[in-house]
């Protein structure tokens, strides 16, 4: 009896250790990463230490110099926006359809006030802590207006902002920005008579206007095109710059933005012709002759990047900030930093960078905001990657938290192969290698000088290994770490996906014009060769996880009332024939499969149903797994046990939050000749053999146990 009872402990021993309590399959999506990712509109600072950012998730406060940011209170600036601090407690804030908010703490609680308008209000001035002016335009229709009428605004407030009232300024209807320095005050407007259409107006024609008795009264200065400000700067009543826009092309409308001066009050205004940049967007001054500009810089005809430049001789001279983080368009200046905004194209991966005025030196600010993921890779359940617009990050704690790496910036895609071995790719910046890899997990990285152009995707099998599709070239592998490169296919895939589930077996559609439907190409060596076969027509192929075994879907409306859905097709030979096997809900997407019964996809459908389907019969029925109301799906990533989900949120000028969702599932024991979805290096492939070792020695002690049994029980009798 005492043999009996050994071997059960062992058996419960064995199955305690075993896949069922490592790998939970309750269907629960779980979140694990929510941080905005928003577009930033603008940045002041009261003094030195406090300020605030406004961007498309909320405004963002430090009280550390901009080293620190908290968590976005929200307000929601869908497009444009603008802050002004009137003290060092009160400031305002405009952003999206006629909102205005007020604060007199610096920014921990804010107050709704009426702006009585529903035109974007894009620029705010002050003049005193309760003396305010707002211009606004872009959407109506704006209160009693009916549509058509010219939804720009120029709103005023004597109270703090209790009231806001409506200026109108005859002849003028269209207003674009406003400043004032005391009682003179300077607006920038179009022609547009009161009860005009909107598409009457000219709002090509701008003219500077200019007040000498606080807004009571408006003058024109200026009606020459070239010297009317887009943006504007005032010192005092008299000293001023200014960018303006200059045709340089006008066949085609096509100028920039120059930099100007004046110290007449804006009758006169002077070129500042040493700019180093073609287009001037965001000034500031501290005095005639200390100021900083956020440009775009052009060092050649093929490559353009923000920049950031000072100058200390009022523009006689310019020095590029040091700046490792490149640039943006929106920044203030203290006595011991400059807090530069970065918004999404652009880098670093923060949303704000800070420059030490004293060492001269760029920092990341710890800041919430983060630029939007994109795609996400993991190797095994702790360690991923993930693309944002501009930078790699890593993982070490499943995609709780990301750091930023040391790879070449502008990744346009990668792949893990395993925790140490990343491959990447990159179209960005002339001069630069297309093609990167690591083998020490993202801390060094290799350039791979290539023979082909615009590399769209890498799909890498080891160390050695990685084929890379072109936009223009075909594809092309490595078999020797990128010392040589072979085409194995010239036909250029546009954006079409690229699939090899292993070394030798691969697909991708046949793309005509970005139109990937009716027809996919097969290798089963590696790309020596190719075969064009056949798909339903008009669908779209997804995921094949062996040579044989893949799917399909179509998106379909037919009539007598059956509502729209998505066919799905299988195929069991490869795909030289199709079966409809299934229906699933509209806009199904992004077939993910981890076997040949379990898989998941998204939809993003015209009705506007957003959501996570799975599949548990190889695709013939789907279930909901819902993560997230309205959070828009990007891509999926997965292991052997666990699947990702990366979400954005999007709105008008950019994303405004980034979320992770993984759930767990039991693995899927694939058939032994077949050979499974990643490369067999994929980080995962221990775990995997772990777990059949662990069925092994179940099945072995079972067996084991039972002779020992029969046995004993023998001998006894």
């Amino acid at each position: 009896m005492r043999n009996a009872f050994i071997c059960v402990v062992v058996l419960v021993a064995l199955i305690s250790v075993g896949p069922g309590t490592t790998n939970a399959d309750d269907g629960a999506w779980t979140k694990v990463y929510s941080r905005p990712a928003p577009q930033i509109y603008d940045i002041e600072m009261a003094d030195d230490n406090v300020g605030l950012a406004l961007t498309a998730a909320g405004i963002l406060r430090t009280t550390d110099g901009g080293r620190t940011w908290t968590e976005p209170y929200p307000i929601a600036a869908f497009t444009y926006g603008d802050l002004a601090f009137a003290t060092t407690t009160r400031a305002w804030a405009v952003a999206g359809s006629g909102v205005i908010r007020r604060t007199d703490d610096a920014g921990l609680t804010w107050q709704v006030q009426d702006s009585g308008s529903h035109a974007q209000l894009r620029r705010i001035t002050v003049v005193g802590p309760q003396e305010g002016w707002v211009v606004g335009f872009g959407q109506g229709p704006d209160g009693d207006e009916s549509f058509g009428i010219p939804p720009s605004v120029l709103l005023h407030t004597t109270d703090g902002g209790v009231t806001w009232r409506k200026e109108a300024i005859g002849g003028y209807g269209e207003f674009f920005d406003v400043a004032f320095a005391g009682r003179t005050g300077w607006l920038v407007a179009s022609t547009c008579v009161a009860g005009q259409t909107f598409q009457a107006c000219d709002l090509s024609h701008k003219t500077l206007l200019r007040t000498e008795d606080a807004g009571r009264t408006w003058q024109p200065l200026s009606e020459t095109p070239g010297i009317v400000p887009e943006r504007m700067q005032w010192l005092d009543t008299k000293r001023g710059f200014a960018t303006s826009f200059i045709l340089t092309e006008p066949e085609s409308d096509s100028g920039i933005l120059a930099l100007y001066r004046t110290s007449d009050g804006g009758k006169d205004w002077t070129r500042i012709e040493s700019t180093p940049a073609e287009n001037t967007y965001e000034i500031h001054f501290q005095s005639e002759r200390d100021g900083w500009i956020s440009a775009n810089f052009c060092p050649n005809a093929f490559e353009c990047y923000p920049s950031t430049w000072h100058t200390t001789d009022g523009g006689g001279t310019w020095t590029s900030a040091p700046a490792p983080v490149g640039g943006g368009e929106n920044f203030a200046v203290t006595r011991s930093a400059v807090l530069l905004g970065i918004n999404p194209q652009d880098p670093p991966v923060s949303g704000i960078a800070r420059l030490d005025l004293s060492v001269k030196q760029w920092s990341e600010a710890e800041t919430p905001a983060r630029q939007a993921l994109r795609a996400i890779d993991f190797v095994d359940r702790s360690r991923g990657y993930a693309l944002t617009n501009s930078r790699l990050l890593v993982t070490e704690d499943g995609g709780a938290s990301w750091s930023l790496d040391d790879a070449p910036p502008f990744f346009d895609s990668i792949d893990a192969v395993s925790a140490s071995i990343v491959w990447g790719t990159t179209i960005c910046c002339s001069g630069d290698s297309a093609v990167s890899r690591s083998i020490d997990g993202a801390k060094t990285w290799q350039k791979l000088p290539v023979p082909f152009g615009k590399p769209l995707a890498i799909q890498a099998f080891d160390a050695e290994r990685a084929i890379v599709s072109s936009s223009d070239d075909g594809l092309w592998r490595t078999d020797d770490a990128g010392a040589s490169w072979r085409q194995i296919d010239p036909i250029a895939y546009g954006y079409g996906p690229l699939t090899f589930i292993d070394a030798q077996h691969g697909w991708t559609n046949a793309c005509v014009i970005y139109i990937c439907r009716d027809a996919f190409r097969v290798t089963g060596d590696g790309g020596q060769t190719w075969e064009t076969r056949a798909l339903p027509h008009d669908a779209t192929l997804w995921s094949f996880v062996t040579p044989d075994r893949g799917w399909a879907t179509l998106d379909a409306c037919p009539t007598q009332g059956i509502e729209c859905g998505s066919v799905i097709y299988s195929t069991e030979d490869g795909g030289r024939t199709w079966n409809a096997i299934g229906r699933g809900p509209a806009g199904l997407r992004d077939l993910t499969f981890v076997g040949e019964s379990r898989g998941w996809a998204t939809t993003i459908s015209s009705a506007g149903e957003i959501g996570v389907f799975a599949t548990t019969d190889g695709g013939r029925t789907w279930a909901r797994e819902t993560v997230a109301d309205g959070m828009f799906p990007t891509g999926f990533a997965k292991t052997a046990d666990r699947i990702g989900l990366v979400t954005a949120v999007g709105i008008q000028g950019g994303s405004d939050r980034s979320t992770i969702y993984r759930r767990d599932f039991a693995p899927e024991l694939m058939p032994a000749a077949r050979p499974i979805v990643r490369p067999p290096n994929t980080g995962s492939g221990p775990a995997s053999s772990g777990r059949s070792s662990l069925w092994l020695m179940l099945l072995m002690a079972g067996v084991g146990c039972i002779g020992l049994v029969g046995g004993v029980a023998a001998a006894r009798r």
